[in-house]
């Protein structure tokens, strides 16, 4: 025989109902088992995505998420995320995490909401609005500074090689104020004839955008100190060859 019980509707959950028996063996006395109750749960559990920043400067950050349940307990969480108002998409399915390291794009905005399951089947309603949003932007850059008012530059030890089309020459930096100049100090050397041939790098954020510099060593410089930078230009046109120089200094050299 199978039948299937439902509770009235005015059990709560939490409501406990409780049942002992009795076991008769032929003329023996009656035995009584243990009693054995079960709660009623028919509430589902409530979640939601912990609240992230307005914005996020990295494609990859962590979202975080918990819930309660007032009967049996949580069994999982499925989280959903839209991409840039699209619709909605798993990004974690019946997980028993909390949390995961979602990737994103640089320039998009992206929304949370999470749905959670109880112990014994009962589902959070799904959700009109997202439970959190965040946009994924390029960090600002910090550019160095140009120090050259502060920076004495002084040249020497002029050398052409023709045969390999190479100019060399020294240029000595010194900090002419009374203040530390703190690194990375970088020199940076222009000319429209020829390509600065040992260059560190090129400027992405200090203006103009592509200028070929030269790291220094040491990386900042005292009060009167010096420290001296080896050019080597490319394909020299003549004897003698211009260029203009100017220092940047601090955090974001390039």
């Amino acid at each position: 025989m199978v039948f299937t019980i439902a509770p009235k509707a005015s059990v709560g959950t939490n409501t406990a109902t409780c049942n002992q028996a009795t076991i008769v063996f032929d003329t023996n006395a009656a035995l009584s088992t243990p009693t054995w109750c079960n709660s009623f749960d028919k509430t589902p559990p409530v979640s939601s995505v912990t609240a992230l920043p307005a914005t996020e400067t990295s494609t990859s950050f962590t979202v975080q998420w918990s819930g309660t349940d007032a009967g049996a307990g949580i069994a999982s969480y499925t989280i959903y995320v839209s991409d840039t108002g699209g619709g909605y998409t798993a990004f974690q399915t019946n997980t028993t995490a909390t949390s995961a390291t979602f990737t994103g794009q640089f320039g998009h905005t992206y929304a949370f909401f999470s749905q959670a399951v109880d112990l014994v089947g009962n589902l959070e309603a799904s959700k009109s609005a997202p439970d959190t949003t965040t946009s994924v932007v390029i960090p600002a850059q910090t550019c160095a500074s140009n120090v050259s008012g502060s920076i004495s530059i002084a040249r020497s030890g002029y050398l052409s090689k023709f045969g390999i089309k190479r100019f060399y020459q020294t240029v000595t930096l010194t900090n002419i104020t009374a203040a530390s100049v703190t690194g990375p100090i970088a020199l940076v050397a222009l000319n429209s004839t020829s390509t600065l041939f040992n260059a560190s790098g090129a400027t992405t954020c200090a203006a103009p955008l592509g200028s070929p510099y030269i790291i220094a060593t040491p990386s900042s410089l005292a009060p009167g100190a010096s420290v001296s930078v080896s050019l080597q230009f490319t394909d020299p046109t003549k004897a003698v060859t211009t260029y203009t120089t100017r220092v940047l200094a601090g955090t974001g050299v390039d």
